[in-house]
């Protein structure tokens, strides 16, 4: 097994490419105007390719990216370079960061605290971006749900395919520990040859009732969770079969 994103960064985007960067970006704009904030400064935690981070910048706001993986933020400084775009970029753990100084949002996308493995770790997590950001600052993030770990994760099998890869993902979900480890096996084109690499990654099933109790440990107001981009509230009666929250706070 290889450390995540090693070898594999380079094909983040491809295994991401239908997720819809545009339209989750108006939605956190959204969520900017519906809570009377429009930042000068974000931070984007667990930044990955730096596709968040690209549209902000582009958008004129003064823009961190975080992340854990150099191979990542190679990419991601890759794409600022075409674009010229200025973006400080750094290599940091999400549950131990320190920002170069605050700023008025934090955005962390696409399940990244999930990957948190245990509650002291999202705590942590927590505190940092409360002292990351400016008095009424604006904390976006998702987390996957109950309801995804339990039937769409689960022990299922995927298989993902290009001219220039072929991926299969395997699923083992542990309701007692809730997290879920995911076998990634990659065979990779090379002149016709295929090479495999392999990869495990975790992510780890928190409920509404935690996440939103560790936000009130770190002394986050939170100002609305919603299970799409239609902004539909969920509460914990009424999730149903939502696949992922959308979770915004306040620093008060």
């Amino acid at each position: 097994m290889v450390e995540q994103y090693s070898e594999l960064a380079g094909y983040y985007d491809k295994l991401n490419d239908t997720v819809d960067y545009d339209r989750w970006f108006d939605f956190i704009n959204e969520i900017f105007l519906k809570n009377d904030i429009k930042p000068s400064s974000v931070l984007d935690l667990a930044c990955g390719t730096g596709e968040f981070a690209l549209r902000f910048a582009k958008n004129g706001v003064e823009t961190v990216g975080i992340d854990l993986s150099s191979e990542m933020l190679t990419l991601a400084r890759n794409k600022a370079d075409r674009e010229k775009l200025d973006i400080v970029l750094l290599n940091q753990d999400m549950e131990q960061f320190e920002s170069p100084g605050t700023v008025d949002a934090v955005v962390c996308c696409l399940d990244s605290v999930n990957y948190l493995l245990s509650p002291g770790k999202v705590v942590s997590c927590f505190e940092n971006v409360y002292n990351s950001l400016n008095q009424n600052g604006i904390f976006v993030f998702d987390i996957n749900s109950e309801y995804k770990f339990e039937n769409i994760y689960a022990d299922n099998a995927y298989v993902y395919e290009t001219d220039s890869l072929f991926c299969t993902w395997q699923n083992f979900y542990n309701p007692k520990s809730k997290i879920c480890d995911f076998y990634l096996d990659f065979f990779i084109n090379e002149n016709g040859c295929y090479r495999r690499v392999s990869e495990l990654q975790k992510e780890r099933c928190y409920t509404l009732k935690q996440i939103t109790g560790y936000l009130k440990k770190t002394n986050f107001e939170i100002a609305g969770i919603y299970s799409d981009f239609e902004f539909n509230a969920v509460d914990q009666k009424n999730q149903g079969e939502t696949e992922r929250f959308y979770i915004v706070c306040r620093k008060m």
